[in-house]
């Protein structure tokens, strides 16, 4: 097992992470380029919604976009490792851009359904994976001891767009029709991508062999073919599905309270606690980590989950809900900078394979969520949820 490498002391780590030259200008337009993600699809849902007249229609379109999004992200990500990001995010974004368009032209026209979810399908499909880019730039941007810190920068340029993208489509409804959130959710897309792309980091990209397994090509698995990214899927998946069932139980649980508008304040401890823990964790974090450190903090999330099937009341709630952030950021640190170690022949087909994997697993939980609590209540989901992440800890533990 190699030497632990020392992390960078403290939030200087940072500092030397953002002034590391070809740093600057790809980490704004990643910012950039995530404030979509925060607005997009509740301004989609608006729109169809005041178009048809049909809350059944406008969720089967936002559903569409994630899948879309989903299949974006993995086709994109293999595009990255084989031509580099100036050409996949120009024919991402500019598709992104005109589907966009052409959503907006046909909504008010009584387009039929179908029509409308493919224009949602291509939108999420067109979304320019400017965050995952920059994860895989990382390993050769920066020293090895400040890759900690350089994915927690990934992380905080991703929440805290995501966060203020609600926060900007409520001041653009509010004088403004839902189309122009719509367009503008795409022009941040497009700016984002036009910034990384035209950074010295994107033009200095080199293409990436084929990934290889064992001596083999990895073929239509692609990173999967690597038993550790296996295993990075499975440790960011269920602690993804895990907070797709906090945030449906937990909004549950005020609106069974007679506090149904504490839902948002929740969400919004639940991001801040994300970023605390990973502004924390990533200062302080080391290149090789403790093969416990990832068991623990999926066993505190699963403590939390149960705290949180038996809280009593809406404050200690609020406090579970932001350990459970506090929790998550690390996660997300700690497997992206396990997968650069383990991928270094194909990181950007392995980033946004992991991302994409957590994206659907959150929709899952979602999903599963509501049905399990309208059936059998809330803290069911939720316990359950954490034996699956107390399996998950239990089986990196037997893992070297």
């Amino acid at each position: 097992m190699s030497e632990p490498v020392a992390a960078a002391p403290g939030l200087r780590a940072y500092l030397r992470v953002l002034r590391t030259p070809w740093v600057a200008v790809p980490a704004l337009g990643a910012a950039v380029a995530s404030v979509p993600i925060g607005m997009l699809g509740l301004s989609l849902l608006l729109l169809v919604q005041q178009r048809s007249g049909s809350f059944a229609a406008a969720g089967a379109v936002v559903a569409v976009l994630g899948i879309g999004t989903v299949v974006g992200m993995l086709v994109q990500g293999r595009l990255l490792d084989r031509i580099g990001p100036r050409r996949v995010l120009a024919v991402s974004s500019a598709l992104r851009a005109v589907a966009s368009v052409a959503f907006v032209a046909v909504a008010g026209t009584g387009a039929p359904l179908p029509v409308l979810a493919a224009l949602a399908f291509a939108i999420g499909a067109g979304e320019p994976q400017v965050n995952g880019a920059l994860r895989a730039m990382w390993p050769s941007l920066v020293r090895r001891e400040l890759l900690p810190a350089a994915n927690a920068v990934s992380s905080v340029v991703f929440e805290l767009p995501v966060v203020a993208g609600p926060l900007l489509l409520a001041l653009v409804i509010a004088v403004l029709p839902v189309e122009v959130a719509v367009l503008g959710a795409a022009g941040f897309a497009v700016a984002g991508a036009w910034m990384f792309a035209r950074s010295g980091a994107a033009r200095r990209w080199r293409p990436r062999p084929p990934l290889r397994e064992r001596g083999r090509a990895a073929g239509l698995l692609g990173p999967l073919a690597i038993p550790g990214v296996r295993v990075i899927v499975v440790a960011m998946s269920v602690p993804g599905t895990a907070l797709g069932v906090l945030q449906v139980t937990s909004a549950a649980a005020v609106d069974a309270a007679g506090a149904p508008a504490q839902a948002g304040l929740l969400y919004a401890l639940l991001t801040a606690g994300s970023l605390l823990g990973t502004v924390l964790y990533g200062s302080r974090a080391r290149a090789v980590g403790g093969r416990r450190l990832l068991p623990a903090l999926l066993a505190a999330e699963a403590a939390a989950l149960v705290a949180a099937a038996v809280a009593p009341g809406v404050p200690f709630l609020a406090v579970v809900v932001f350990g459970f952030g506090m929790c998550g950021g690390p996660i997300a640190v700690r497997c992206f900078i396990d997968l650069q170690r383990c991928t270094p022949e194909a990181p950007a087909a392995a980033v946004t394979l992991v991302i994409a994997a957590g994206l659907a697993a959150t929709s899952l939980g979602t999903a599963a969520a509501g049905w399990a609590a309208d059936t059998w209540g809330l803290a069911p989901p939720l316990v359950a949820c954490s034996g699956l992440l107390l399996a998950v800890a239990a089986g990196l533990l037997r893992k070297r």
